[in-house]
């Protein structure tokens, strides 16, 4: 179980990785929700071989993924959610299956929407646009979502909802301590 927890701590940790970048630089990279991925099926594999049972059937994540990657990709046609966003999200339901999925969701578009109105509070307001100034003296900031929202761009770091739906759901699922 130990080697499980491990897996499942490292992927809260990139998870929350993309979280960081998408802020930073307003890109998810694909190396994470790959590692993500490969994290989930080596930890399902485990749970296999030591006759643990920490996960739901196999189905239900490959439900919940595929589901997610067919929604996300659609989504992302439409261009109303970044290539970033549309690969970390089933990526990271993967790991819910279906019965962390609701929450997961749930939780990730209450975030969303919370960025969303914090977006337009900070590009709408003299206050905000104060704080934007501030925040842009730092280097690693000048290229993410506080530059485009001082070019008054509509974009939302959605990574950062969608590790705080993700670690939710692992606590919900009991995946986290």
């Amino acid at each position: 179980m130990t080697i499980i927890l491990t897996l499942i701590v490292f992927t809260s940790g990139l998870i929350m990785a993309a979280a960081v970048t998408d802020f930073i630089k307003l890109k998810i990279p694909n190396i994470l929700p790959v590692a993500i991925i490969i994290c989930f099926v080596i930890s399902y594999g485990t749970q296999e071989i030591l006759g643990k049972n920490a996960f739901q059937d196999l189905s239900s994540h490959l439900i919940s993924g595929g589901v997610m990657l067919v929604i996300m990709t659609v989504l992302f046609f439409l261009k109303l959610f970044g290539g970033g966003d549309a690969k970390l999200i089933p990526a990271v339901a993967l790991w819910t299956g279906l019965n962390g999925l609701p929450l997961f969701l749930m939780v990730t578009t209450i975030v969303g929407g919370g960025l969303a109105l914090i977006s337009i509070i900070i590009r709408k307001t003299k206050m905000g646009q104060r704080f934007i100034t501030k925040m842009l003296r730092f280097s690693y900031l000048q290229n993410g979502w506080m530059w485009a929202l001082k070019k008054d761009k509509n974009v939302i770091p959605y990574g950062i909802a969608i590790a705080v739906g993700g670690i939710a759901s692992f606590r919900h699922l009991g995946y986290l301590p």
